[in-house]
């Protein structure tokens, strides 16, 4: 609106002077005048993509002797990174509920988990965002008596737009 003004004032002025190129030239002028902050400010954002590891591990009560259900709630964390480690999450605080069928006489288990998690991002220390990062892998674990203990990690991977406070017209 600012540079609209501006603009705007200078060609009526112009105009007024009764010359055509001048109020070309005037409204060239208050462009270049208005636009020379906002190039200063401006800083860009880029796609930045994020890899890390997830670790979860949980134990859960097996009710009954025979063929039943079994749910754990698995908890862990998350940790990824991104542009040569400038960007990171730190560490977030995970949880997932798992619920799978134990035959009778099956000891070991093996199940798929996905995880997905809003996470904080920081380049250099500075808050900069959030982002959402994901992934699949598998837990493992061995019935003992009445309980069924789960752990595993794998991959996450996400992506964002970050700012971490270059400037391209500061490097011109």
């Amino acid at each position: 609106m600012r540079i609209f003004l501006a603009v705007l004032l200078s060609v009526t002025a112009a105009s007024a002077a009764g010359s055509p190129e001048a109020a070309r030239l005037a409204a060239s002028a208050a462009l270049a005048q208005t636009a020379t902050p906002l190039t200063k400010a401006f800083k860009a954002q880029r796609m930045v993509q994020l890899r890390g590891q997830a670790s979860l591990s949980g134990t859960g009560w097996i009710i009954g002797q025979h063929t039943s259900y079994v749910t754990v709630t698995l908890s862990g964390q998350l940790s990824a990174s991104g542009d040569g480690g400038k960007v990171q999450t730190g560490n977030a605080a995970i949880s997932q509920t798992v619920t799978l069928y134990l035959p009778p006489g099956q000891s070991a288990v093996y199940q798929t988990v996905s995880v997905r998690q809003n996470v904080a991002l920081y380049c250099s220390g500075r808050p900069v965002g959030s982002t959402v990062v994901g992934g699949s892998f598998h837990v493992r674990g061995f019935r003992s008596g009445s309980y069924l203990r789960l752990s595993g990690s794998g991959p996450v991977s996400g992506s964002a737009f970050v700012n971490c406070g270059e400037n391209p017209a500061q490097k011109r």
